[in-house]
């Protein structure tokens, strides 16, 4: 073993001469002397070959040690046999004493000749002694190849161990050496890819800028058309205003020159009376109170803004005057509005949903039958101002005024002479009453409204149509939005004719 491990060392050192310790791979010297800065994979790999060499040269010591304990165990069993035979031949032995010993004392016995039987007794006494001194030397030599048999296996179990040892390291190693391989590649793949990206996006780069490049050539031009059509839009627009100033300064001097402004001789203004100072009332100047109109003004709005900038609404000296006509004008209290956060604002119902005119509003209903009851009270007051004909008093209102006026005509106990709603509508938790069926109710709405828009306002009056109102009249204005302006008083001023028979011209 130890010829075989000198000569393996010197193979080592003929097949690597400038490797300094072989079982060391960090410590590689060069044949120069200059020391070099080894890889990961390359250490990795001479230390893969190192425990190779050590595996094979431990595989020759278990094969040499494997033939010794063979010619060991061989040598116990030969002894053994050697014992065996020795433990016979004395148990022969044994017996021939036995029967020297025998026959010596049956010639004692008879008389006769000893001698003969003595000798061959002394002669089988000292082949006797001479197998059990070879039975002890045969048993001394069994005991000591068997303890050498013993020694034997533990050394060559100890080489078994040394060897899964190698193994083991050299698993280890070789897992060390491809994870370094792997590793290598992966970060020769990502070099790579990380080159294919740079390149990638340079490629990128110099396209987005010819892309960028463009897409502002086109905003310039487009920027340059906007700013003409711009120019060109503000100048017609200009046009525009400029030729609607001229007509409304033709209508107002067509209004002065019409002394339709003189209306003011035809009535008086006065604030609450016996209902207090929450309304304002137009009352007849010259003439006997005949009539009564109740009219509701628009959300975040006051009563006093008809009575004292729009009289000319319901009075006209020029083109229409009504006889005996008297104009109350409530006014709603403020209150905070829960679908605008809030805000405090003159109303007749609090509204709890802000659609912007998408659809209908939710409506508080306890505002709602506050402002129902005191109508109530008011129309109540005006019938008996009219000696009790309830068909003399009107109620009416504009965008929220007249969904309440509606309501409230609606739920009176009595019927009343006409309703008339100013871009308004039917509340969905309005009542259709059979008894109201002949009351004369008149709608006027514009086509371009976007506050109460057509489209889900005409489904709310198709309720009354379905009840059975026979005396609804419907009239929509196309160009006309939720602020009426003049139309406002063309609109009633048409109600007004229509349902006051006594009008005089």
């Amino acid at each position: 073993l130890k010829r075989i491990s000198t000569s393996f060392k010197f193979s080592l050192s003929t097949m690597a001469p400038g490797i300094k310790c072989w079982s060391c791979p960090s410590s590689a010297r060069l044949q120069g002397g200059f020391v070099a800065k080894e890889s990961p994979a390359s250490a990795a790999a001479a230390a893969l070959t190192s425990r190779r060499l050590e595996e094979r040269c431990v595989r020759l010591s278990i094969t040499a040690e494997k033939q010794e304990l063979l010619r060991v165990q061989r040598r116990v069993r030969a002894l053994q046999r050697v014992v065996v035979r020795a433990k016979k031949c004395i148990s022969v032995i044994r017996r021939k004493v036995t029967s020297a010993r025998a026959n010596l004392e049956s010639f004692k016995k008879r008389g006769g000749p000893t001698t003969k039987a003595f000798r061959s007794l002394v002669a089988v006494k000292l082949r006797f002694k001479d197998t059990l001194k070879s039975l002890s030397v045969a048993k001394q030599e069994h005991a000591a190849a068997r303890r050498q048999r013993k020694l034997q296996e533990e050394k060559l179990g100890k080489t078994y161990a040394k060897k899964q040892q190698c193994e083991k390291r050299q698993k280890v190693e070789s897992l060390q050496m491809r994870q370094e391989k792997q590793r290598q590649a992966l970060a020769t793949r990502e070099r790579k890819r990380q080159r294919q990206l740079e390149k990638r996006h340079r490629e990128e780069l110099a396209c987005l800028k010819a892309t960028q490049a463009a897409s502002e050539q086109r905003l310039r031009e487009r920027q340059g058309n906007a700013t003409l059509k711009l120019k060109k839009a503000s100048a017609d627009r200009m046009r525009s205003l400029r030729a609607k100033h001229t007509d409304r300064t033709k209508s107002y001097r067509d209004w002065i020159a019409s002394e339709e402004w003189r209306h003011a001789d035809k009535f008086k203004r006065c604030v609450g009376g016996s209902l207090g100072n929450a309304l304002c009332i137009l009352r007849p100047k010259n003439q006997r109170h005949q009539y009564t109109l109740v009219y509701l003004h628009q959300f975040n709005c006051q009563g006093f803004g008809y009575a004292y900038n729009k009289p000319h609404y319901f009075y006209s000296s020029t083109k229409f005057s009504f006889n005996g006509l008297k104009i109350v004008f409530p006014n709603a209290p403020e209150m905070p509005i829960t679908g605008q956060d809030g805000e405090v604002k003159p109303a007749w119902f609090d509204y709890l949903s802000d659609s912007d005119g998408v659809r209908e509003d939710k409506v508080d209903m306890k505002s709602l039958r506050e402002t129902r009851d005191r109508i109530f009270q008011l129309l109540h007051h005006e019938i008996g101002l009219v000696g009790g004909d309830a068909s003399r008093v009107f109620i009416g209102g504009a965008s929220q005024g007249g969904c309440t006026a509606i309501h409230c005509a609606l739920q009176f106990p009595r019927v009343l002479g006409g309703v008339v709603g100013i871009v308004g509508h039917l509340l969905s938790c309005s009542p259709v009453p059979q008894a109201k069926r002949h009351m004369p109710i008149s709608l006027y709405n514009g086509l371009d409204d976007y506050i109460m828009r057509w489209s889900w306002v005409r489904p709310t009056i198709r309720r009354l149509e379905h009840a059975g109102y026979s005396n609804l009249s419907i009239h929509r204005e196309p160009g006309v939005g939720h602020d009426t302006g003049p139309k406002e008083r063309e609109w009633l001023v048409d109600f007004l004719a229509r349902h006051i028979p006594t009008a005089v011209q």
